[in-house]
């Protein structure tokens, strides 16, 4: 019996979609208070872009695809491009390597950086959760200095073990990338550009597009709310609120 390629698509796509449910489930499975957050649509969105995201790096198993995904949900979706996060880059960038080499070492290298900088049981995690509670806007706009340093006295603050970690030219990068989002945005404070700088810093410098967090971008892009401004205090206020849910679910 001949299979046409038409055929052949169809039984490619059926597979697809079998493995795509089988991520939905293990989404609700591996981060089901982020999976709440987002939304379904969002989920069904971040399991699509995982599966060609990953092909694109050569990742077409099971194995490797799932691992992409479990990255996305624990770095944020960009987690391939992040400043902060070079070492995934580096690795799936391998192309001398063969996929299940470069999966391997990609788990390797994330257990070693939650190790290093979330600490046992999320310890160093909810600790900086609890500082960022303590942070005011009104301490960062009375403190001193060009902003640049004062951002990154604020982040050596709130969380020394992962500002050590990805170290200072990965902060240099975050800043650079933030201050030109901010601008785009149409955001003129600096409390507002600290903000979006810091939500980049917690949740990956794709936070302002990630469907993982639809809040963030949401909030900053939503027309209804008069001033960009305006809609960066918004944020401050679902994102305090979002800590504090966070600080819940890992104590």
């Amino acid at each position: 019996m001949k299979i046409r390629s038409a055929q052949m698509a169809v039984f490619e796509a059926n597979a697809r979609r079998n493995f795509e449910q089988e991520m939905y489930e293990h989404v609700r499975e591996f981060s089901p208070e982020l999976a709440r957050a987002a939304g379904d649509k969002n989920v069904v969105t971040v399991i699509a872009m995982a599966i060609d995201r990953a092909e694109r790096y050569g990742l077409t198993n099971r194995g490797p695809v799932r691992l992409y995904l479990e990255m996305m949900l624990t770095f944020g979706s960009n987690f391939d491009t992040d400043p902060a996060l070079a070492w995934a880059g580096r690795t799936l960038s391998d192309q001398l390597t063969d996929q299940k080499t470069r999966a391997e070492r990609l788990h390797s290298l994330a257990q070693d950086y939650l190790a290093r900088v979330a600490g046992p049981n999320d310890e160093l995690t909810v600790a900086a959760l609890r500082r960022v509670r303590s942070v005011s806007p009104e301490s960062f706009e009375a403190a001193t200095g060009p902003f640049d340093e004062r951002m990154l006295r604020l982040l050596r603050t709130v969380y020394p073990e992962k500002c050590a970690f990805v170290g200072q030219a990965a902060l240099d990068a975050l800043f650079l990338e933030g201050k030109s989002i901010s601008t785009d945005l149409g955001l003129t404070k600096e409390i507002a550009k600290a903000l979006v700088i810091g939500t980049m810093f917690a949740f990956g410098h794709g936070v302002t597009s990630d469907p993982l967090y639809p809040w963030v971008g949401e909030t900053l892009r939503d027309e209804r709310i008069e001033g960009p401004n305006t809609r960066a205090n918004r944020l401050y206020r679902k994102f305090t609120l979002y800590v504090d849910h966070m600080i819940d679910c890992l104590r």
